[in-house]
């Protein structure tokens, strides 16, 4: 037989690859194994006695009893099923039949609580939702679960004109509903499988906004699997209070506006996304956090951006972890909008980490007065400008702290490539052209503190750093292919190795600790204390000889 048309029960890798699975045949994809038979069309399913037998095209048939559940998720049985579909009918349907689905997800969703209720069903229960457009909103149920098969599509409807909202939400978790009785209401709901969601835009109404995703608030709990997610115009996924949320899935396409993703206050979230294409709206981040003051983790594997990438607001306490494998990122014409946009750090600690490509910046800070900032990117930018922005923050203490770990690469000679003030910053990794001599690589505000623990600056036309900060170098400053001398003044504090090409020590003030450096026998500035055989003369400004 060959290997697409036999069984495969989902607690192994799937041979098919299946990207949102760490397992494969669990009751996400059968619900008390369900079975799929992979790139293998079915004729028939019948059920009976405990056992499922498929029928497929090519005139083979397989079997398999149903009894107990599969690991991974609840056990739930067939008859705790309520199968949908558009050929349903919401009149005839029955629990647990596959040859009488209901037609609508709400009318399954309304029995499944009512079923509830009554104790007619008692365990876990499943909405299973066979291919086709849903057209339905709010339709969550506590301690509900639901599984959406491949090509399954729900899009919310509007509200009518004179309505007390102005849009729905397909899936509330953890609070009130807008539309329907509480009596749907959930505080923890669970999706599985291949879902398809289009949030359009309401033009009819005047108001652009179509709906939103999925809002998680208060105490609620979801965990929510999808494969393609389209915002027109909407709200994705939000998560506030002590919300708790588990995304995973495929991609995410942010067309006209808000937020893809949301997160506030106290939550807890963990996302796992394929790709999020990001919008070109002014609030079409592609991730963000606002009044943060509590957990989050995202990975992402590519991010492409036509806006702000990831907006970090008003951050307090917490920790958040942002992980990119590819980032690429062009923000339209007449703009400047940097890919991660810091604004109001007051606290907590968001790193974030990977690759990204883009014709702008790579970060503004404003308004930052504490809390620490960590990027861990490799940057290409073929844009002029800043890569690193900080805008004057209110200069408290402590100050905000931001590090940055990865190699930059930049085009064009314009303006400070790192402008830093008003922070701590820890810069390491290399800043390099792509076309040619970069002026300014880094200038060191006033009240900014700038720590060097092993950074490379290379493809240099004047002084590697300007201003009128502190710099520190702990580990290795490594100046290269400078056209000018690069001037060591009172700033500095030297504590480890340094190689610079071309090197000028002027005004030597009080303060100043070069510790590695040292005059040879024939007058020549060395590596060392104790003399060498250099070669190069070395001028200090104001003396009377070379030294």
């Amino acid at each position: 037989m060959a290997l697409y048309s036999q069984l495969f029960l989902r607690n192994t890798t799937s041979p098919y690859g299946d990207f949102t699975r760490n397992s494969v045949l669990s009751f996400k994809d059968l619900d008390q194994n369900f079975i799929f038979l992979k790139e293998r069309d079915i004729s028939n399913i019948s059920y009976s006695s405990d056992t499922l037998t498929i029928d497929t095209l090519g005139g083979n048939s397989f079997t398999t009893t149903i009894s107990g559940g599969t690991t991974g998720g609840p056990s739930i049985d067939i008859y705790n099923t309520y199968f949908v579909s558009p050929n349903g009918d919401d009149t005839t349907a029955v629990r647990g039949d596959l040859a009488k689905p209901y037609q609508t997800i709400t009318a399954a969703r309304n029995q499944v609580v009512a079923d509830l209720s009554a104790s007619t069903v008692t365990g876990d229960t499943l909405v299973y939702v066979y291919p086709g457009e849903y057209e339905e909103v709010e339709l969550q149920y506590d301690n509900g679960n639901m599984y959406f098969e491949r090509g399954a599509k729900v899009k919310p409807f509007f509200p009518p004109s004179g309505s007390s909202v102005d849009y729905y939400k397909l899936f509330i978790v953890g609070s009130s509903l807008d539309l329907q009785s509480n009596v749907y209401s959930a505080n923890t709901f669970n999706t599985y499988g291949y879902l398809d969601v289009e949030i359009p835009r309401n033009e009819d109404l005047g108001y652009l906004w179509g709906g939103y995703l999925l809002d998680v608030d208060n105490s609620g709990k979801c965990y929510f699997e999808f494969n393609n997610v389209d915002i027109d115009a909407g709200q994705g996924f939000r998560a506030n209070g002590n919300g708790e949320l588990t995304l995973v899935g495929n991609e995410i396409n942010v067309g006209f506006a808000d937020y893809c993703m949301q997160f506030t206050d106290y939550s807890i979230t963990n996302v796992n996304v394929n790709r999020i294409i990001g919008g070109t709206s002014n609030f079409a981040y592609a991730t963000s956090l606002s009044n943060f003051r509590g957990n989050c983790n995202v990975n992402i594997r590519e991010l492409l951006g036509r806006w702000r990438g990831i907006g970090l607001t008003n951050m307090y306490e917490g920790e958040t972890n942002i992980n990119i494998s590819s980032g690429r990122f062009e923000t339209l014409s007449g703009s400047s909008n940097e890919f991660i946009w810091a604004t109001d750090f007051d606290g907590g600690i968001a790193r974030i980490n990977g690759s990204v490509t883009s014709n702008t910046g790579l970060i503004r800070m404003n308004r930052c007065d504490a809390g620490v900032l960590e990027v861990n990117v490799d940057y290409t930018t073929y844009g002029a400008g800043s890569v690193v922005n900080q805008i004057v923050g209110s200069n408290s203490t402590p100050k905000f702290t931001f590090k940055y770990n990865g190699d930059v690469r930049v085009s064009g000679n314009t303006g400070a490539r790192f402008n830093l003030d008003d922070c701590t910053n820890y810069i390491n990794g290399s800043i390099s052209s792509l076309d040619g001599l970069i002026n300014t690589p880094i200038s060191n505000g006033l009240n900014s503190d700038l720590f060097i623990e092993n950074l490379t600056i290379k493809d240099v036309d004047g002084d590697p750093i300007i201003g009128s900060g502190d710099i520190n170098v702990l580990g290795g400053l490594y100046v290269e292919n400078s056209l000018s001398a690069v001037t060591i003044n009172g700033q500095y504090q030297i504590l480890d190795k340094t190689s610079i090409d071309r090197l000028e020590i002027r005004d030597v003030q009080s303060g100043t600790s070069i510790t590695n450096l040292g005059i040879d026998s024939n007058g020549n500035v060395v590596s060392g204390t104790t003399g060498g055989s250099g070669t190069d003369t070395y001028w200090t400004s104001g003396s009377s000889g070379n030294y």
